[in-house]
Formats: structure tokens, C-alpha cells, sequence
């Protein structure tokens, strides 16, 4: 009987080991995830009337979902045209999968355009504004949310804008 609770118990320091080895060698994020995106560009341009794209590349964490500061662009100033979802060829996420794209108040700036993207196609969203669609000033960083993805499918969102 002591030999087995000897064992139970060399088996339950060995587990909490190996997780704090993990943490400390790979970060939470990596353990217990919260998804990851890479800006391109990393800092939008700072001249009045032209038009840039902003593209976030992201991953999903394990439970579908991307909700991480990566996710966060530099300051944007100007007005927000329309988005393009673009879901990865090989590791596609989900059907029907959520995108916002929250200004620094959490507001969604698409207005739930980006709702029920499609796995296979890419897809134009354009801001929505109550009943209607339209362009919306954006002053700040914009940070990309996904949700109902897929555990760590891959996809692209990139925006277009009107620098002010």
C-alpha cells in the first residue's frame, strides 16, 4: 500500500515538474494560450490622405480563440474602409468563425460585420454602422479578436484605411 501511494505521488511531482519547466522555458501563453498575430506593417504610415493596409496574421490558442496583446496595431489615425478575411489553405479555421477589430474602449469599429466568416473563401466586410455601412474614424490602436475558430487554425484580416 505505501509503495503505491510512493508511486501516486512521485507521478504527481514528476507532472507539476514537467508544467513549471514549461512555463518557465515557453511562457504561459504557450501552455495555456490565448492565440498570436503578426502586424504587417508593424506601424501604419503617417501621411495624411493616403491609403495603407493594416493585415494581422494570427493563430488561435487551443480553444479557438485569439485575444492577445500581439494582436494590438500602433496608433492608427484616419478613416476605416472595409476588412478582408482570409482564411488559411492548409489549417483553415472553423465555419462561421467571429472576427472584431475593438478600438482602446473595446468597441467593435466593424459593428459586427465580421461575424460568421467563411473557412474556404476570402470575405469583404465593411464598417457597420446601426442599420447602415459606413466609413468610421479610427484614432488610436485597433486590437483583433477571434473567436469560435478552431484549436490553432490560422487566417489573416487585412484593412484598409484612409490616413487623416
Amino acid at each position: 500500500m505505501k509503495l503505491n501511494a510512493l508511486i501516486h505521488s512521485l507521478r504527481r511531482s514528476i507532472t507539476l515538474s514537467i508544467s513549471l519547466i514549461a512555463v518557465s522555458v515557453f511562457g504561459v501563453s504557450t501552455v495555456w494560450g490565448a492565440g498570436s498575430c503578426t502586424l504587417n506593417p508593424a506601424s501604419p504610415p503617417a501621411f495624411p490622405g493616403k491609403i495603407f493596409r493594416q493585415t494581422w496574421n494570427w493563430t488561435s490558442d487551443a480553444s479557438g480563440d485569439v485575444d492577445d496583446s500581439s494582436c494590438t496595431s500602433k496608433g492608427i489615425n484616419g478613416d476605416l474602409l472595409y476588412c478582408e478575411t482570409n482564411p488559411d489553405d492548409t489549417a483553415a479555421p472553423t465555419d462561421n468563425y467571429d472576427g472584431v477589430l475593438n478600438n482602446a474602449n473595446g468597441t467593435d469599429m466593424m459593428g459586427g460585420a465580421m461575424s460568421d466568416r467563411d473557412t474556404a473563401n476570402n470575405e469583404l466586410a465593411t464598417p457597420l454602422v446601426g442599420a447602415a455601412y459606413a466609413y468610421v474614424r479610427v484614432d488610436g490602436p485597433l486590437s483583433l479578436v477571434i473567436s469560435a475558430a478552431g484549436d490553432t487554425m490560422q487566417g489573416s484580416v487585412t484593412c484598409l484605411f484612409e490616413s487623416k
